[in-house]
């Protein structure tokens, strides 16, 4: 029988949350969880303390390091806050439709945070999907459907002459700011094309290596925890 995590929860928190979230809450995966106050890891089976944060009738649920952060509740803080705080690392892949090679974006939210609504028995819902659909894109359900709805967004790439551009995603609602790693072939693609599909999500990076492919998108679409748009691409003149 797998080891299960060790997850604290304060008298507070458990009254707050009721014995069927709680056992939702002890079922969520840490492997990609970060600490909400150092920003650091957590113990992939703990301990960890969980935070919850409330804001009308919805509850952000969080994780901390035992000597970070004691198991409370936190009624001043927004849970959509929780979006910003998990940060995100960006990748660029190249993929495949009918038409050819697609250039693709994966944003991965550095740590997963969860929200519900206070209904007893309601299901935890990941903080950055729930994000990501109210900014307009589509859950993935199969990698091999390329998403049709377009962002009125733009990314504009700034080249800095080398295999690592500057990134910038809606500049007027800052989706995402920094660094990422892009070949000469993924250019060409998204010159081609004149955008490229964007995805979103949690914890899709494999926990013990690292590593980001196509396999793993697969899963979290097949899980429903990715969203996904196409993205329209803007490169400096030469």
């Amino acid at each position: 029988m797998p080891q299960l995590p060790d997850i604290r929860m304060s008298a507070q928190v458990c009254e707050l949350l009721g014995p069927e979230m709680i056992r939702n809450v002890l079922a969520a995966p840490l492997a990609q969880a970060r600490c909400l106050a150092c920003r650091k890891p957590v113990p992939p089976l703990g301990p960890v303390n969980v935070v919850v944060s409330v804001s009308g009738l919805h509850q952000g649920i969080t994780f901390a390091h035992l000597s970070c952060a004691p198991s409370t509740v936190m009624r001043s803080r927004r849970p959509v806050d929780l979006v910003a705080d998990a940060g995100m690392l960006m990748t660029a892949m190249l993929m495949q439709d009918d038409s050819g090679l697609l250039a693709g974006l994966v944003g991965e939210r550095k740590s997963p945070a969860y929200l519900h609504g206070r209904i007893p028995g309601g299901d935890l819902t990941d903080v950055g999907v729930a994000d990501a659909l109210n900014r307009g894109f589509d859950l993935v359900t199969r990698l091999d459907e390329v998403p049709r709805r377009e962002l009125d967004w733009r990314a504009t790439i700034t080249d800095t002459g080398s295999e690592t551009c500057r990134l910038l995603i809606n500049p007027a609602a800052l989706f995402y700011e920094g660094d990422v790693q892009l070949l000469p072939i993924w250019r060409e693609v998204t010159e081609q094309r004149g955008w490229c599909v964007l995805y979103t999500g949690s914890g899709l990076s494999d926990p013990m290596t690292g590593d980001l492919t196509p396999e793993r998108l697969e899963a979290a679409a097949s899980a429903g925890t990715l969203t996904g748009a196409r993205l329209r691409v803007t490169w400096p003149a030469p």
